[in-house]
């Protein structure tokens, strides 16, 4: 079983999932947390750790409306930092050479996120494929455009931050994933 992979931003230790099968990293932060005076801005790089950082929880939902499908709302607390992903490997070692798949959660827009059971379900790993499950900017805090926002930034737009997150997610995978098998 995989435990350890070395990231671009520092070591990452997961835990046992599925009777052993599987490894789940939990809450990897993908992206500095968009909070402060990052806002209003796309994704920066997250900060690289010294040591093993343990992912075994998950991270907090992105700050939402109370979501009809939550399993337990009040169990599910939210944050404007909420920019982590979860890796779902069945690798035995970092050399496999197995099938990747990203799985952007539903909910609207508006909802969600990628810590819910139904994102985290072994069905493929247990099947041999990687499953990357990411979290972002929801609602307001995601696609909110306003001309002032737009003025302030280089490119002169808002209400993209959402789908920016999502790219930043994908880089992440890009440069990170080989070494989760």
């Amino acid at each position: 079983m995989l435990d350890k992979v070395k990231t671009e931003n520092g070591m990452v230790q997961g835990v046992p999932a599925a009777d052993n099968r599987i490894t789940i990293f939990k809450g990897i932060p993908y992206a500095a947390p968009p909070i402060g005076e990052l806002r209003w801005k796309p994704p920066q790089p997250a900060s690289s750790w010294s040591g093993i950082r343990l992912c075994n929880e998950f991270s907090v939902q992105a700050s939402q409306y109370p979501d009809p499908n939550s399993p337990d709302p009040a169990k599910n607390p939210s944050s404007e930092d909420c920019l982590y992903l979860n890796v779902l490997t069945p690798a035995k070692k970092a050399t496999d050479k197995l099938p990747v798949m990203v799985w952007l959660h539903g909910g609207g827009l508006r909802y969600g996120n990628g810590n819910f059971p139904l994102s985290v379900n072994p069905g493929l790993p247990l099947h041999g494929v990687i499953q990357v499950n990411i979290n972002h900017r929801l609602g307001v805090m995601g696609l909110i455009a306003h001309p002032l926002l737009s003025k302030e930034s280089p490119q002169g737009v808002s209400g993209n931050y959402m789908f920016l997150d999502m790219i930043a997610a994908l880089r992440w995978v890009k440069n990170n994933i080989a070494a989760f098998g």
